[in-house]
């Protein structure tokens, strides 16, 4: 046996070779075996990824049976052979577990090298000498490095500059594989976002980081206000990784598109392309070469999301990665590893808190009503907003959602489907340049709900659910402050009530006044460029109204409503969904 230069992917090679032993001329029906044991015909982790036959004695084969324990050839008609020189019998392509000892050997007699024939009726048993078992050592190399979070303005996991990112799974491939001494490994980032491989010499190898477990995680209205701001070119963002962080769609730039789709982020509706993950890495010498945001139309260069080390000769350490959190463009995520989905959103220590005001409005079974949200006033305009209600189902359905202060210029800004659920989640931006300032007295939107209960009472069944969804707000400035909620005891009176909001194609809209509405009333229409679209006449009783519409035909997005009655004139508008 001789132990050759490993083969082109890594494994190492034993040859098995017939040498200088020759059977006597009176010998017929010549019959050969030989059996090669690894670590004594056990198995201790070592792995035979194939053995190579030498193809001049295919036709003269009966038995070549490998495995990771040994390798058995028999051989019959060896005369057509003329082995009587030196001659390769077959090739061992194995590896051991990093850092063992493999010994290479051939089986005890009767099973290790051995001819025979039949002479005149009898046998005879011919032992050829066998080499002297080959230990063949495998050292163990080292690969290792850590993940870090890039050096947002903002604070990092655990607080920290260049902090470590914890749970990231790492994935160290090869191949081929042939387990359990050489194949695939993983592991998980420690709190200090390292890890470390126990690898083979002479392999290739890639690392490959993986994390995809907290897509909300810091993901708040500072978000979208920072990229949104960014494209009017009135606040650029300071790294480049913001870009990387804002960019959802993956095509390098920040379009208006990865602000939608923040928001769709937060309120639960965001769809994510293919190949989205909400963290992506980078390895840290591409990281540190990105060049400075100039503009808002910056686009970052193309990145590997993995690690390649070829033939791997010496400890491959400082394998470092640069770990960014998809939307979270501001760094907030503090707890890297916390879980979405019912878990509490990791956030910086914020002191900055503001409050929503519900009144403590009660109906009876089967009566609808706009809840009216206020928010304690503010100095300065808005610029973004974002909350979650949950509203109790064995009190209230939720029908919609509708405009005051907040007008939600696209559709995205709300969670349509969530309201079927009893939740009410919104992410709101001034697209439109409005500059609102909050106001007690003036309500943001309205929430309208369905009594299912005899005596339903908002202050028993709405609340507040950061946990589910950041509930936040940005200032025109930049400035952020969390929402915290509060039921007021008095009541605000209802007026007009629009019934579903938003509305679905196909659904019928309802306009209701409980009380006051006499004489013909008028409904008009319009889009929201003005333009008129339709008016609707009905005659009232005194004391109440309802006027029922069909909204086949109308067209999808925000309208307005004007509804003339005697000479009070309301308004509003609806949101119809596709």
């Amino acid at each position: 046996m001789t132990e050759l230069p490993p083969d082109f992917t890594g494994y190492r090679q034993v040859e098995v070779r017939w040498t200088d032993f020759e059977l006597p001329a009176t010998c017929t029906y010549p019959f050969f075996r030989v059996s090669v044991y690894l670590n004594g015909n056990t198995a201790q982790g070592q792995c035979v990824r194939t053995a190579t036959l030498n193809p001049v004695l295919a036709p003269n084969v009966d038995t070549f049976d490998v495995s990771d324990e040994r390798i058995f050839l028999v051989m019959n008609n060896l005369e057509t052979l003329n082995l009587n020189g030196d001659v390769s019998l077959f090739t061992i392509h194995f590896a051991g577990m990093p850092g063992s000892t493999v010994e290479v050997a051939f089986g005890p007699p009767p099973y290790g090298f051995y001819a025979s024939c039949a002479t005149g009726g009898s046998s005879g048993i011919y032992e050829p000498e066998a080499d002297s078992p080959l230990n063949v050592y495998f050292p163990a190399l080292e690969v290792s490095g850590a993940i870090y979070k890039a050096p947002f303005t903002q604070s990092n996991c655990g607080n920290g500059v260049d902090a470590g990112i914890p749970g990231v799974e790492v994935y160290l491939s090869t191949g081929p594989s042939c387990p359990p001494a050489h194949a695939e490994q993983s592991t998980l980032t420690d709190n200090m976002g390292s890890y470390a491989f126990s690898a083979h010499s002479l392999f290739d190898y890639g690392l490959f980081p993986y994390k995809d477990n907290n897509a909300d995680c810091g993901v708040n209205t500072l978000d979208y206000y920072l990229v949104y701001y960014h494209l009017l070119g009135l606040n650029l963002l300071d790294y480049p990784y913001q870009v990387v962080a804002g960019d959802m769609d993956l095509n390098r730039t920040l379009t208006i598109g990865d602000v939608v789709d923040i928001i769709r982020l937060i309120n639960g509706t965001f769809v994510p392309p293919d190949r989205w993950y909400s963290w992506t890495f980078m390895p840290s010498w591409v990281y540190a070469n990105f060049p400075s945001v100039t503009s808002q139309y910056y686009s970052y260069p193309e990145y590997d999301e993995y690690i390649t080390l070829y033939n791997l000769a010496t400890d491959a350490v400082n394998q470092d990665f640069t770990g960014i959190k998809r939307a979270d463009v501001d760094g907030s995520c503090s707890d890297c590893n916390a879980e979405s989905g019912g878990a509490v959103i990791a956030d910086r220590s914020e002191t900055r808190r503001v409050e929503l005001h519900l009144p403590d409005m009660r109906v009876g079974a089967g009566e609808r009503v706009g809840v009216p949200v206020y928010l304690s006033s503010l100095d300065e305009p808005l610029a973004a907003l974002a909350f979650a209600l949950e509203v109790a189902p064995d009190q209230f359905e939720v029908e919609g959602i509708g405009p005051g202060l907040l007008e939600f210029a696209d559709v995205s800004m709300v969670n349509v489907e969530a309201m079927a659920e009893g939740m009410v989640r919104l992410a709101w931006l001034d697209m439109d340049d409005v500059r609102p300032v909050a106001r007690k007295d003036e309500p943001l939107c309205y929430v309208w709900l369905r009594a299912v209960a005899p005596q339903a009472s908002v202050s028993d069944a709405v609340r507040l659910r950061p946990d589910i969804q950041d509930c936040s707000l940005v200032t025109l400035s930049g400035e952020r402050y969390l929402l915290s909620a509060r039921t007021l005891t008095d009541v605000v009176a209802g007026t007009v009530q629009v019934r579903p909001n938003p509305v679905r194609r196909g659904e019928e809209l309802i306009f209701s006044m409980p009380e006051g509405a006499s004489g013909t009333v008028v409904l008009e229409l319009f889009d929201v460029q003005g333009r008129p679209l339709g008016q609707w006449k009905q005659a009232a009783s005194a004391g109440s109204f309802a006027l029922r519409l069909p909204t086949e035909g109308l067209p999808a997005g925000w309208l307005a409503w004007r509804l003339q009655t005697g000479s009070a004139a309301h308004t509003g508008k609806i949101l119809v969904v596709k």
